[in-house]
């Protein structure tokens, strides 16, 4: 995908043949969360180009002119998102590509959902 001109890959667990780890629940806080961020960002700064819908996602692959355009901070907890909005400002050729989430097998998220959320809503 970077060879036929993408700048930016998402790993994504939201979008047609990809699986959120809470897809077979009623009630899925993270997932909406995580579309809701990415709603937000699009709305504010995406003026063409591919829509991600997994902005919190860390798996990603870029060109290397990509990441110094991005230039992203080396601190806080934003830098998924960061990626993903700068990426729309500097209208960089993005995609994503489906991955499977697992549940994990040991220890819990330190990511909790309001925190990590009023936080992230914070940087917007």
């Amino acid at each position: 995908m970077l060879e036929s001109g993408n700048e930016l890959i998402v790993a994504s667990r939201n979008i047609q043949g990809a699986r959120n780890e809470e897809d077979d629940k009623f009630l899925k806080p993270r997932k909406w969360g995580v579309l809701a961020l990415a709603y937000l960002a699009s709305l504010i700064w995406q003026r063409e180009g591919y829509f991600v819908r997994d902005v919190l996602h860390g798996y990603k692959a870029f060109t290397t002119s990509a990441f110094k355009k991005l230039a992203p901070l080396d601190f806080g907890l934003s830098i998924d998102l960061e990626m993903v909005i700068r990426s729309y400002k500097f209208r960089l050729k993005r995609t994503e590509i489906p991955v499977i989430e697992m549940p994990q097998s040991f220890g819990t998220s330190h990511f909790k959902i309001i925190p990590t959320g009023l936080k992230l809503l914070k940087y917007l």
